[in-house]
């Protein structure tokens, strides 16, 4: 983790009212080239690249 993801994950942590650790998870899929694998459905609407796993 970088400073510019921590500022990003307590950003969204606090806009989005989600847990810091899902913020944090988010905040580096979001880095270039980034993307996340879930089935969690909050993380749609936190601009992430998503591969959808169920």
């Amino acid at each position: 983790m970088n400073v510019d993801i921590a500022e990003m994950s307590g950003e969204l942590s606090s806009e989005h009212d989600i847990p810091l650790a899902d913020a944090m998870i988010a905040s580096t899929a979001r880095e270039p080239g980034g993307a996340l694998a879930t089935d969690d459905e909050h993380f749609r609407r936190l601009g992430v690249g998503m591969v959808w796993y169920k």
